[in-house]
């Protein structure tokens, strides 16, 4: 089934976050733009040092992403399958193709999210951990270290399971050669001070790169001033403060993801491998470490703030290998109700669980995807295609409803640094997300671009809640006075700067 899956996901097409980032690693590369100074955007260097790669090398075509995806995947399924066949060959099997699974699973709008990035360092890190007895407990710890920090130069917070690996291994080590590891002093300075410095390296290296393209004060001055106001906003896009906020937080991360289904297999997964299997005390170590890393993860989630379904994506993984332990070899003097019990949790999860991929049936029967966005991305990508002149730009007001993904497809050039337009409408008595307005609409007039493509409708994402609004009177009075609708569907205009106006 993963096989098919896998397969019948090579037609599918990137969407929602991906081809926002593919698209600014395209400014980079064709148009030598440069983070927070040539676009303004919230995501962190690493990110577009990511997308920047699979860009490049897959052309930024569909099929190449899709290439690129599951490579990522396939990697990570070596990777676990490395680290779980030490508790038997059918845990290893089950933890790596339930994951494979349940990742196709959650779609292409969840393929190549930040999240399933992260993913590779962290699973490499519990490799390292948990796999290389031979490796320098030194260099061990430095390179933990470097992993989570590459991690953490796509998403912070993703650095959560860093102490919990290096914790660990500080155990693990103390229990096979006790008189060297022991002592506070031992520890800063062959684990905490390496581990630091790892860690470090990456971080420095962002810095260093922001330093030298100019884009260091840009950088710092998103982090401070708008880092927090894009916090207030939850995963519908409200914006929330105060004690409302707090209850958001609990609520949401009391659902887990609705991932809940795996929980019944996970418990008695850690239960049995900790109680009733074969599993010597360093393996048991390892069961209480992926346990630990699974709760991490869920906390990752309220550090995030917003519960998309891609911020579960790292405690799913961990949740899931807790639940391939109910397939863990159990003592002899088991009975047999309670060999067979954890198996039929396990299959009953499994049942319950894992579905094909989306759409993997019509797919497998050669029948066609429906259009992205009912089909205006290839719309608005057809026009500007057939229409774009050498020199001309294209400036979108939308966010994830398909204008950049059109722009993406036709190779179009950003007129200004604003990539998308939901900052503007949000914490607006702020003075910062005033001066972008003014900024916005400065450059606007600058740039003269030739297109303008507003998304309306189900697929404009719009903020909401204290202090937003949907008026931007500046703009509106540029569009009325300077263009004019050109070219119209479902969902969204096309404005042309007047002069080259043609009639509907």
């Amino acid at each position: 089934m993963l096989v098919l899956g896998a397969m019948a996901s090579l037609q599918w097409r990137y969407q929602h976050d991906a081809p926002i980032m593919l698209y600014l690693s395209f400014l980079m590369d064709h148009f030598h733009y440069v983070p927070y100074c040539d676009f303004f955007d919230m995501n962190l260097p690493g990110t577009y040092f990511c997308y920047y790669l699979i860009g490049r090398l897959s052309g930024y075509t569909d099929l190449g992403v899709r290439i690129a995806d599951l490579i990522i995947m396939g990697f990570v399924l070596f990777l676990n399958w490395r680290i779980m066949r030490a508790f038997g060959l059918k845990v290893a099997w089950a933890g790596s193709v339930l994951w494979g699974l349940a990742y196709l699973r959650l779609g292409p709008e969840t393929s190549l999210q930040r999240e399933a990035l992260v993913l590779v360092p962290i699973v490499a890190a519990v490799y390292l951990s948990t796999s290389l007895e031979k490796l320098n407990f030194t260099l061990k710890s430095t390179a933990l270290g470097l992993l989570f920090g590459i991690a953490a130069t796509i998403k912070p917070h993703a650095a959560i399971g860093l102490p919990l690996l290096l914790l660990f291994i500080i155990v693990d080590h103390k229990k096979n050669k006790p008189d060297n590891s022991s002592g506070l002093r031992t520890i800063i300075k062959f684990y905490l001070l390496p581990s630091i410095i790892g860690f470090s390296i990456p971080l420095i290296a962002v810095l260093l790169y922001l330093a030298a393209v100019g884009a260091l004060a840009p950088f710092f001055d998103i982090a401070v001033n708008y880092w927090r106001l894009y916090a207030h906003l939850t995963g519908n896009h409200e914006s929330i403060i105060g004690y409302k906020r707090i209850t958001y937080l609990l609520q949401n991360y009391r659902n887990l993801g609705e991932f809940t289904i795996w929980f019944a297999a996970a418990v008695v997964g850690v239960f049995i491998s900790l109680y009733h299997s074969t599993l010597n005390s360093a393996l048991k170590r390892q069961v209480i470490l992926l346990a630990g890393l699974t709760f991490c993860y869920s906390i990752y989630t309220l550090l995030a703030g917003q519960f998309w379904s891609y911020h579960w994506l790292l405690f799913l993984f961990f949740l899931i290998q807790l639940c391939s332990l109910t397939l863990v070899r159990q003592n002899k003097d088991s009975t047999k109700g309670e060999r067979l019990f954890p198996i039929a949790v396990f299959l009953l999860t499994v049942v319950l669980a894992v579905n094909p991929p989306p759409d993997s049936a019509m797919l497998l029967f050669e029948h066609k995807l429906p259009a992205i966005k009912s089909g205006q991305v290839d719309e608005i990508a057809v026009y500007l295609q057939a229409n774009l002149r050498p020199g001309d730009t294209v400036q979108p007001l939308d966010w994830t409803g398909g204008a950049v993904h059109a722009l993406l497809i036709s190779r179009a050039k950003l007129a200004t640094r604003f990539v998308y337009d939901f900052h503007f409408y949000h914490d607006i008595s702020n003075p910062y997300i005033q001066n972008l307005r003014k900024e916005f609409i400065s450059e606007l007039k600058a740039a003269q671009p030739r297109f303008i493509v507003q998304i309306f409708g189900e697929n404009k994402r719009w903020v909401y809640g204290a202090d937003t609004t949907r008026e931007f009177q500046e703009l509106q009075s540029l569009l009325d006075q300077t263009y004019g609708v050109i070219a119209k569907g479902d969902g969204y205009y096309i404005y042309e700067l007047r002069g080259g106006l043609e009639k509907l």
